[in-house]
């Protein structure tokens, strides 16, 4: 009887040893999923869904291979995050991920077509753990009609003004959940 006992509780304790590691595992930081969305000729969307409340520093490239980059400290991301290349976007072309160690953190870089002038914002849902980055034609402020930086010789523009909210209205919701007719709707994602 008193093995029984102690091979009962030998599972109990395997099995919580296991349950454990599978809990800690799941509370990892990450990006579970990166999409592109688009509705019409002048929306483009990328929605990070995250598992957790996480805002990246953003800054933006100009110059021979443009791009928007988003620093993810202290973030991984899962294996269901793809590159997403020949997006055929007016304004994105093609996103890249990759892992840094040195600080640790995830890059995502999103390609940006050549000679574009785009502008951005970005909306981050606490209640659903998405960070939807909208682009839209069009220079912003010190910027010229080529999309590229008029004041400065420097390529790289830090931008922090990620807005957050806690529920989203019909203009902050990723493109997918709106409704839309379906022959005019383009989703491409991993």
């Amino acid at each position: 009887m008193k093995q029984l006992f102690l091979v009962i509780l030998g599972i109990i304790c395997l099995s919580g040893t296991v349950v454990g590691v599978s809990l800690a595992a799941s509370e990892n930081p990450a990006i579970e999923s990166i999409s592109i969305l688009t509705d019409d000729a002048t929306l483009e969307q990328v929605v990070f869904k995250l598992n957790g409340s996480y805002t990246p520093t953003t800054f933006r490239l100009d110059g021979e291979r443009p791009c928007l980059v988003f620093d993810f400290y202290n973030v991984g991301y899962t294996s269901k995050v793809n590159q997403i290349k020949g997006v055929g976007g007016k304004i994105i072309a093609g996103i890249r991920v990759g892992r840094h160690k040195d600080p640790p953190k995830t890059r995502v870089v999103v390609d940006i077509q050549k000679n574009t002038a785009y502008q951005f914002n970005q909306t981050f849902n606490v209640s659903t753990s998405n960070l939807v980055v909208s682009f839209q034609p069009g220079a912003p402020e010190g910027f010229n009609s080529k999309g590229q930086e008029r004041t400065a010789q420097a390529q790289r523009v830090v931008v922090n003004k990620t807005k957050i909210v806690h529920t989203v209205s019909d203009k902050e919701k990723p493109v997918s959940d709106k409704e839309k007719p379906a022959d005019t709707a383009i989703s491409k994602s991993e």
